[in-house]
């Protein structure tokens, strides 16, 4: 699988708490990013919110902002440098360019295991992937949130830069021109 690739320069790292100004968010609050998308029940909402509101037992208030195709795109490396975590909670996923993205941003991640999140995370810290049950999402959140603090992300996203991934298509297409098909 080739995932698609990240555009580094409009993904990146931005103070969290220059952003939460500019957005109107109190810089003290717990932000939990959910990316419901236009399908949020694939997207797996009711786990997230499930997960975020069992976290609140343990740490308190959590505010649970959910990008729902209402955010404009270009606005969307705003949430991500804003949020204390983005929760992934999805049923079936290839390669989630949210989770690319957030990490291209050095946004914490807490993932059930979809799509390529285990091979994504490797050596992400903090950041988790779990099985998808709220227990475990729930205990991931309350880790990362308990001491906020940004990720390596960004150095663990470089291999899937736009330019690498573009180069990785080019080499995969050449591959197949090579080979001929014999009837």
């Amino acid at each position: 699988m080739v995932p698609t690739g990240v555009n580094l320069d409009l993904f990146c790292p931005i103070p969290r708490d220059c952003v939460r100004r500019a957005l109107g968010w109190d810089i003290n609050e717990r932000i939990v990013l959910f990316n419901a998308g236009r399908n949020p029940a694939t997207k797996g909402l009711a786990l997230a919110c499930q997960a975020v509101e069992a976290a609140k037992r343990t740490l308190g208030f959590i505010r649970l902002v959910q990008l729902n195709g209402e955010v404009a795109p270009e606005n969307v490396p705003l949430f991500l440098n804003a949020a204390d975590c983005l929760v992934i909670a999805s049923v079936s996923e290839g390669s989630p360019n949210i989770l690319k993205e957030a990490m291209a941003c050095n946004l914490p991640i807490a993932s059930v295991d979809v799509g390529d999140a285990a091979e994504r995370l490797k050596g992400v810290f903090p950041s988790s992937v779990t099985p998808r049950n709220s227990a475990a999402l729930t205990q991931a959140i309350v880790e990362i949130l308990a001491q906020p603090r940004r990720s390596n992300g960004r150095e663990m996203i470089l291999e899937c830069s736009e330019p690498n991934i573009s180069l990785r298509m080019q080499k995969a297409y050449a591959g197949i021109a090579q080979k001929q098909v014999r009837i």
